[in-house]
């Protein structure tokens, strides 16, 4: 006898752990408790996998169906089990057979980074980069490039000896 008045404490509502077994997905789909019959909101009478046999229509309308033979439940207990699955080891690439030539730039870079003398503007100086401050900038492309700014530190002049 399958009771479809009170779904929530007859079924189960499948999730991402359990999918529903006949459409597979997560969601619209209750297990009985015991895995021997499933309410499939996405299943149509006719349409059910081989195994399960239309029972009949739910009061919502979505179609009951039920394990046609003995098998295993669908739900043995309340923690999924997930089988582990063997991961291939990937091919090792062949060598190809014909001879490699080592290949050249066209040209050789043109970029000579120079250090510029008091360009810091202001918003820099504001997050006390000092103005004196050296900046050399890296260019990637004519709109592209990294600033970088060295600077003495007047308070430290002179490397401290460590006393041990």
């Amino acid at each position: 006898m399958i009771a479809t008045s009170n779904f929530s404490t007859t079924w189960k509502e499948v999730n991402k752990s359990n999918l529903c077994p006949l459409c597979q997905k997560p969601d619209w789909c209750y297990l009985s408790k015991n895995g021997e019959a499933v309410v499939c909101g996405r299943t149509e009478a006719g349409e059910q996998p081989q195994g399960w046999r239309y029972v009949k229509e739910a009061e919502d309308g979505r179609s009951i169906f039920a394990v046609e033979q003995e098998r295993q439940p669908f739900f043995s207990s309340s923690i999924p089990i997930k089988t582990k699955q063997k991961i291939k080891k990937p091919k090792t690439p062949s060598l190809p057979s014909e001879n490699i030539e080592l290949a050249f730039f066209p040209k050789p870079p043109t970029d000579q980074p120079k250090a510029k003398l008091n360009q810091v503007p202001l918003w820099l100086q504001e997050k006390d980069v000092p103005a004196h401050a050296t900046e050399t900038k890296y260019f990637y492309s004519d709109n592209q490039w990294v600033s970088r700014f060295e600077w003495t530190d007047p308070t430290h002049l002179g490397i401290e000896p460590r006393s041990m």
